[in-house]
């Protein structure tokens, strides 16, 4: 199988601004802090509400399974996955950056390697789509030092529409990739944090995408200017309540001193995609 080469011209690193990941439990430090990840932030907001195995529970039971069988077939479902999404997001970023796919490793009975070959051609079909010229950034590890947050950027690419931000999901089958109100809130948090980093090299982006890949097909969603400005807005509310609950208690791992922090730039620096 025969790719594209993109053009990988990558923005420069910003030590100030990259946060310490750990890659065991998905958290972040940043100037001897932990700062909550876009996910993390979006579940205890309530923006990404968590998902009910009731039913799909019961469904299992019905077709005969005791509670304990379901249990363990819904969580080997789980797990596979976040296998197979992490082996499908691990050579979709090296297909970004030209370098070998690495097919010959040994991988994961969650994913077979045409299934693997078959992912990251789906995500080539979708950048043709989206008429990608340029990746600026792939696998970005970025804090917004004003609303005190960390994420993980998949590609900031160029496009003849502009700068965009362009986040992959992975999924067993196309008909079952559905678009979600959290995704939005999501982007427009990595938006903020791209274009604070790169405002001085003249970034401003204002567009993003969800590009959904499965062996069988994909899609792409490029969202509304004003969904993501509506978003952005809506964002500044959820983490003056994220961290104005975490002041004086101290919630989760935060330090109520870093809270207040936060809780006073987002109250007086907070802006348009700052």
């Amino acid at each position: 199988m025969t790719y594209t080469d993109f053009s990988f011209d990558p923005l420069p690193p910003l030590p100030d601004l990259t946060p310490v990941f750990n890659d065991k439990d998905h958290s972040y430090t940043w100037q001897g802090f932990p700062l909550p990840g876009v996910s993390h932030l979006l579940d205890k907001t309530g923006i990404k509400e968590p998902f009910n195995r009731f039913f799909w529970q019961r469904s299992l039971m019905r077709k005969g399974m005791t509670e304990e069988e379901a249990e363990w077939h819904m969580d080997k479902v789980r797990d596979d996955s976040c296998l197979r999404g992490s082996e499908a997001h691990y050579s979709i970023e090296r297909r970004c950056r030209n370098e070998p796919l690495e097919l010959d490793r040994e991988l994961p009975a969650a994913i077979s390697k045409k299934d693997l070959q078959l992912f990251v051609m789906r995500s080539e079909q979708a950048m043709k789509e989206l008429q990608v010229q340029k990746f600026l950034g792939v696998e970005m590890q970025l804090v917004h030092p004003v609303g005190h947050y960390c994420g993980t950027v998949d590609a900031v690419v160029e496009t003849p529409d502009g700068i965009t931000v362009l986040d992959w999901k992975t999924t067993g089958e196309i008909k079952k990739a559905k678009k979600e109100r959290w995704q939005l809130f999501q982007m427009a948090a990595y938006l903020g944090a791209i274009n604070h980093a790169f405002k001085e090299d003249g970034i401003c982006a204002l567009r993003v995408a969800n590009a959904y890949c499965a062996p069988d097909g994909y899609k792409l969603v490029v969202y509304e200017k004003e969904d993501v400005l509506g978003a952005w807005r809506e964002l500044q509310g959820l983490l003056l309540q994220y961290w104005e609950l975490r002041v004086d208690r101290g919630q989760d791992y935060h330090h109520p001193e870093l809270a207040a922090k936060a809780l006073a730039a987002i109250q007086e620096n907070w802006g348009p995609f700052e």
